[in-house]
């Protein structure tokens, strides 16, 4: 959303992503001889929301000035 001709504004996103059977790398002893061992994560959850705000105070000619301000918000569930 913007408003004043773009000069002010705000977005918002929401997110749920689903991870089945990932693949990852794990550390281990390397007195096993390996410095990793590849493990199934099994199902990983990923979801949140970002809130982005915007504001162009100045602007004069070829001129602009922009601030931006950025709020996330991040839950992981493994299982």
């Amino acid at each position: 959303m913007a408003f004043m001709q773009n000069r002010l504004g705000f977005d918002f996103t929401y997110y749920d992503s689903r991870t089945l059977d990932q693949i990852l790398a794990a550390a281990v002893s390397t007195a096993t001889g390996f410095s990793s061992s590849y493990v199934n994560a099994g199902e990983i959850q990923n979801k949140g929301f970002e809130v982005s705000l915007y504001a162009t105070p100045v602007k004069i000619g070829d001129f602009s000035w922009s601030i931006n301000a950025n709020w996330t918000k991040k839950y992981f569930i493994g299982s």
